[in-house]
């Protein structure tokens, strides 16, 4: 049994349990089996990307400010929701105002366990009583500008959480960096996202930076990530992690014309089977995508989704690409990707996963290089 704030819950005995008031630079993550208590710290100390969801739980105040219409509230007096709603991107989010906490709950690839985890829930004497969160309406506040990132050439860099605005402003004055790749949803997103909201998107493009948003969705068949395509349902599959795509992008007013990207971890291109399902979901994924008026790209090896993509015959590309070829050199050069292909449609992640401090605010980031027209 674990208690915070009054708001008691049944998880099972190999679970961590995290005082995140205690340990304030412990990332958050959905990738494993942990309760976390407490408010995500600023500082957290993520890796710069980590993949998949299994159950897990965040238990933190219910604080004044706005969250999205789809979050559902608790019953008046209760810990519980009569029904509690499925996601594409596996997370629940529940306001539980007779606690007073917010309560954040991932699943894998069935949500039965955590609803049976959410339906042991109980609310105790300790428990002190706030009114829930206003919530936005249906429809997303409209974008401010048109397309992100828009012609840009310069460094990037991604990483799994957003950082606060702090440390967003200290490395726009003090980093060589003016993109950030921002991990906007999908099954596959790991980290937790305290700050990612429409507001801090908002904020960030009106300082000056450029905002490249990615999608994680399914990974390939012949992977060891948790959240897999099923070879049988890979069309629907990609055509509904598409619609999600769209979907959250809106949420955080990233307006139409904007280029998503669809992250596909490395696979190996000479399992026939694999790649065809993976090429299969990509195709529907960039399809339904441009139906919905946003530009596309993938996310991927240069050596296997990449070279995938450009040698399948009458492949429907996106329109960019985001190659990983890690050699340390900031420019948009591959051996494996022809150059005639994606001209100055291209992003290159040069260096993996490392921590990088400018004026003392350290994250740990991927670097690239932005080379891109439109």
């Amino acid at each position: 049994m674990v208690e915070y704030r009054g708001y008691r819950v049944a998880v099972p005995a190999s679970w961590e349990v995290v005082e995140l008031g205690a340990a304030p630079a412990r990332c958050v993550r959905f990738d494993q089996n942990v309760v976390y208590l407490g408010r995500q710290g600023d500082r957290q100390r993520c890796p710069a990307r980590v993949l998949g969801r299994t159950e897990a739980l965040l238990v933190e105040p219910l604080a004044d400010g706005v969250i999205r219409a789809d979050t559902v509230i608790a019953e008046t007096g209760s810990a519980r929701v009569a029904a509690l709603p499925e996601s594409a991107g596996h997370e629940i989010t529940m306001q539980v105002p007779a606690a007073g906490v917010l309560v954040t709950a991932s699943y894998g690839s069935s949500a039965a366990g955590i609803r049976a985890v959410l339906d042991s829930a109980r609310i105790t004497g300790a428990a002190v009583p706030m009114a829930p969160r206003p919530v936005t309406g249906a429809a997303p506040r409209a974008a401010s500008w048109v397309e992100q990132p828009g012609d840009f050439t310069g460094h990037g860099f991604d990483t799994c959480s957003a950082p606060p605005d702090e440390g967003m402003d200290t490395w726009l004055r003090y980093s060589p960096y003016r993109a950030v790749g921002i991990y906007i949803g999908g099954i596959s997103k790991a980290c937790g996202q305290r700050h990612l909201n429409w507001d801090w998107v908002h904020r960030q493009v009106s300082r000056g930076w450029r905002v490249l948003p990615v999608y994680v969705g399914l990974q390939a068949p012949c992977t060891g990530f948790r959240n897999k395509i099923n070879p049988d349902h890979a069309g629907h599959e990609g055509w509904a992690d598409g619609n999600d795509a769209a979907q959250q992008a809106r949420h955080l007013g990233i307006g139409n014309g904007s280029t998503i990207y669809a992250d596909m971890e490395s696979f190996n291109p000479e399992d026939g089977p694999c790649r065809d399902a993976v090429l299969t979901y990509l195709r529907n994924w960039i399809i339904r995508v441009h139906q919905l008026g946003f530009r596309t790209g993938v996310y991927s090896s240069a050596a296997t989704g990449i070279q995938a993509m450009a040698n399948a015959p009458g492949f429907p590309l996106p329109d960019h690409i985001w190659m990983a070829h890690w050699d340390g050199a900031a420019n948009v050069d591959s051996r494996y990707v022809r150059g005639d292909l994606w001209p100055r449609r291209r992003i290159k992640q040069h260096t993996g996963g490392h921590p990088e401090s400018h004026y003392g605010w350290e994250i740990y980031i991927d670097s690239n290089f932005v080379d891109r027209t439109w």
